[in-house]
């Protein structure tokens, strides 16, 4: 039986060149002369969200949406939201807080463009944004941006960050000091998917909404494989196959919509 309780479906549109672990391996300027696999990516992920008949959140890296437009505005035209991952794809900590500026600026500026409609909503690159980045937060509110979906929470609950950001915190669990996030990615390709299934619906007893994604480049896996080391290879490829057969029996056992409607609803 499906649950009642309505949770948020994510996708993080990259593809296979664009993953943090091939940044040495394939450098930005190289980006061009890539064969992309993106079109392939998200053919198979709207065919899949259309038999399921879910809208979703696609947060887009503004590269693409630079390159490839059409597709933008394709994903826009079937109903699901288009959000920004940034434009190349930088952990927040990683460059200076200018770059940031520009980068977030840029990404919005691209994807609006490409959807011809206005996006609300960022996700950090490896939720690379925490609570006392202030600069970081102040800087995606002032760049229009209504929400933010990056900092990793225990509760789902969404809450003002700042003045006027929203965050709709995805969903991590404690180790230490830190929280890794278990709301998709590598969690969801590593554990059973009765141990998954366990998961949310201990969310759904709490009243707390699986702030679900997954990687464009985990539903479409027909691309070159980089040799990145045992264990980045490890994290980036494993259990992929799976990734698909889980999401049937996900989209089969419970409700999901996009943030845009499941905050606004």
């Amino acid at each position: 039986m499906k649950s009642n309780k309505r949770h948020y479906l994510t996708v993080d549109v990259e593809d296979w060149f664009q993953v943090f672990f091939a940044e040495h391996r394939v450098p930005k300027s190289k980006w061009d002369m890539m064969e992309p696999r993106i079109h392939n990516m998200i053919d198979e992920t709207l065919e899949l969200f259309s038999r399921y008949n879910v809208h979703a959140t696609f947060f887009f890296v503004g590269w693409l949406g630079d390159k490839y437009p059409k597709l933008v505005k394709r994903v826009s035209d079937c109903g699901h939201e288009i959000a920004s991952h940034s434009y190349w794809h930088r952990e927040a900590h990683t460059i200076s807080i200018s770059e940031f500026k520009e980068d977030i600026n840029r990404a919005k500026e691209v994807l609006e463009d490409a959807a011809q409609r206005v996006v609300l909503g960022f996700r950090a690159p490896g939720y690379s944004i925490r609570l006392d980045d202030t600069e970081q937060i102040h800087a995606i509110a002032e760049a229009g941006y209504v929400y933010d979906s990056s900092v990793l929470q225990s509760s789902t609950t969404p809450f003002f960050i700042g003045k006027d950001l929203l965050e709709v915190p995805p969903n991590g669990l404690r180790f230490g000091n830190r929280f890794e996030p278990s709301n998709g990615g590598f969690f969801f390709r590593l554990l059973p998917y009765c141990l998954f299934k366990r998961y949310v619906r201990r969310l759904e007893r709490r009243n707390e909404t699986l702030n679900f994604y997954v990687h464009s480049w985990e539903v479409h896996t027909k691309y070159p494989r980089l040799q990145l080391g045992l264990r980045r290879n490890l994290i980036q490829y494993a259990n992929l196959e799976a990734v698909v057969i889980k999401l049937h029996k996900l989209l089969q056992g419970h409700e999901f919509t996009s943030i845009e409607r499941g905050v606004a609803g």
